[in-house]
């Protein structure tokens, strides 16, 4: 067996990408499918009584309940808050990426759908001349851009959708998040049109702010019903 992939990127740090990939996990985990989920480079991990851990990775295993072996999901963390070529560097350490391809290949032959989740945007380092947008491309998995629907989407959304185009990355489509509580407010609905026309992408869907996010609460219910509103059709028909 090997996954079906779909790699999860963004405009920015902190527009919701572990959010996003936790709901169409759960989507997917649903309709009976058997899902991976992996996050190959983290930073700014925090110090648990197992070692040091990405606070993305904890959200994802108590959300979905992960299975898999940790090293599979996250096989790369560093402790600053930094773009890993930079944390890295401070750390004596380097990206090793036969360490994320073995990862990787192991998760593809052991589940149906393996969703991918990017460290910031496209193009944020690795490792010198080596970004996020060069893995997507060496694994050969298309992206699907999470955004914010605040002033100045249009600009970052075209960005990133004009540089995955240049490389040849092919592109599932965009959607908004509203990762603050100020977010959403202006005219999303004519951001989405505009992005649509000047890069061609299919707009997702527009996922409102939803609070906090903690285990079993409300918020969290509230946000996977909107998901499987306006995301599962997109889901299924990229899958299909």
């Amino acid at each position: 067996m090997s996954a079906r992939t779909l790699f999860i990127t963004g405009t920015d740090t902190g527009v919701g990408k572990t959010v996003v990939t936790a709901l169409l996990a759960s989507l997917l985990i649903r309709h009976g499918r058997d899902v991976g989920v992996m996050k190959p480079v983290a930073s700014g991990g925090v110090e648990k009584e197992e070692g040091l851990r990405s606070q993305d990775l904890i959200f994802l295993r108590e959300r979905l309940r992960l299975t898999d072996p940790e090293e599979l999901i996250n096989p790369v963390c560093f402790r600053e808050p930094l773009a890993p070529a930079i944390a890295a560097r401070r750390e004596g350490r380097e990206v090793d990426l036969g360490i994320l391809d073995k990862a990787y290949e192991q998760l593809k032959r052991s589940h149906e759908f393996l969703l991918i989740e990017g460290i910031g945007g496209l193009l944020v380092p690795l490792r010198d001349r080596f970004a996020v947008a060069d893995l997507a491309l060496r694994w050969e998995t298309p992206v699907l851009v999470v955004a914010s629907p605040r002033l100045g989407t249009i600009n970052h959304t075209c960005l990133t959708l004009s540089h995955a185009r240049a490389h040849d990355i092919k592109t599932a489509g965009f959607l908004f998040n509203a990762a603050r509580e100020t977010d959403g407010g202006g005219d999303w609905k004519s951001s989405a049109a505009c992005i649509d026309e000047f890069c061609g992408v299919p707009f997702w869907g527009m996922l409102p702010f939803a609070g906090e996010l903690s285990s079993g609460g409300s918020a969290w219910e509230s946000l996977l019903g909107e998901a499987d509103r306006q995301l599962a059709p997109r889901l299924e028909q990229f899958f299909e």
